[in-house]
């Protein structure tokens, strides 16, 4: 997802080798990550649709049982209205910013048959600020999805945290806009980086996030435990639930890699002479290319099944009015 400057000039031999492993996974991973955001955003619309079906379904099935009432405008429109929902509009953010970048790292990287790298470096600079801008949105989106799609599951299992989640949230916003501040016009100066303030600011905001999720991750732990202490069968909105804090347990931990990763990134590059192998450098940095693939399939995953979820709860409640209907009739 990040683009790097293959023809920067300004790096010391050291870093040579470190530069052109560099290149080179931008390179595959951009080749990577465009045909699968396309998978991902084909997934997203199947799921949406079954939505919407699901929804007709369900208003066809209401309608039927209260003699037969014709199914109204206000109806139709709210089951139109599921396709744009926040989370499908959130998931395909994150598809669509994710699938940017990589993108724009081929062409910054030469990594696409009509892109020259000689013709762009002397204009270079809108293609890093659109690479870095769709890093800070993609990550931020990543944290308020976060929210929004736990929000039930915290709201049940601890309602008092519900003030400060939303605080770090803000924060976290406030320090990508910093980040990103800093980043801008050392972008413009050559990559004449203040390597210690961006590492500061990156560590923050990692820091910012650890505590955001180890929250809702909290909320997870403490949902799962008291749905395995009931004893009972779940409820069709409990066991959909269920599904948000299992998927929320793998969220969190793929997603810490992928902040770690951000860590470690920005500490090899703060002193003058590379401390690691280009072998441990590699894969730190292609954590930070295919994590968002990772991350964006959890959550269809997650979508999926809450969905499977919601059907199989009004195939219940659709069983239960049909035998409630066989058992009056005359």
């Amino acid at each position: 997802m990040n683009s790097t400057n293959s023809v920067n000039e300004t790096w010391n031999d050291p870093w040579g080798p470190y530069w052109d492993a560099m290149t080179v996974i931008t390179i595959q991973s951009g080749w990577v990550t465009l045909p699968v955001s396309f998978v991902q955003l084909f997934l997203l619309i199947y799921i949406v649709w079954r939505e919407y079906l699901g929804a007709n379904a369900a208003v066809s099935c209401t309608n039927a049982s209260t003699a037969g009432a014709p199914t109204t405008g206000a109806e139709t429109s709210a089951s139109r209205r599921l396709c744009f929902l926040p989370l499908n509009l959130l998931i395909f953010a994150l598809i669509a910013f994710n699938c940017t970048g990589s993108f724009t790292g081929l062409i910054i990287n030469g990594g696409l048959p009509a892109s020259d790298i000689c013709n762009i470096c002397d204009n270079a600079t809108p293609y890093f600020v659109l690479s870095d801008l769709c890093i800070a949105c993609y990550q931020f989106l990543t944290v308020y999805y976060t929210w929004i799609r736990n929000f039930p599951v915290a709201e049940t299992t601890a309602r008092w945290s519900l003030p400060y989640l939303r605080a770090l949230v803000v924060l976290y916003g406030l320090l990508q806009v910093s980040q990103f501040s800093l980043w801008l016009p050392q972008v413009q100066m050559s990559f004449a980086l203040d390597s210690a303030a961006i590492a500061g600011v990156t560590t923050a905001s990692d820091v910012v996030v650890f505590l955001f999720d180890a929250a809702i991750l909290v909320s997870f732990v403490a949902y799962l435990r008291r749905s395995r202490k009931s004893g009972e069968g779940l409820s069709s909105v409990q066991d959909r639930m269920a599904v948000v804090a299992r998927f929320g347990v793998a969220s969190f931990v793929v997603y810490q890699i992928y902040l770690c990763s951000y860590i470690v990134f920005s500490a090899i590059f703060a002193p003058v002479e590379p401390g690691v192998s280009v072998g441990v450098f590699s894969v730190v940095y292609g954590v930070q290319q295919y994590v968002p693939l990772v991350y964006i399939f959890l959550q269809l995953g997650m979508k999926w099944l809450v969905h499977v979820a919601r059907e199989r709860g009004r195939s219940v409640m659709t069983g239960d009015s049909t035998n409630r209907g066989f058992g009056s009739g005359k």
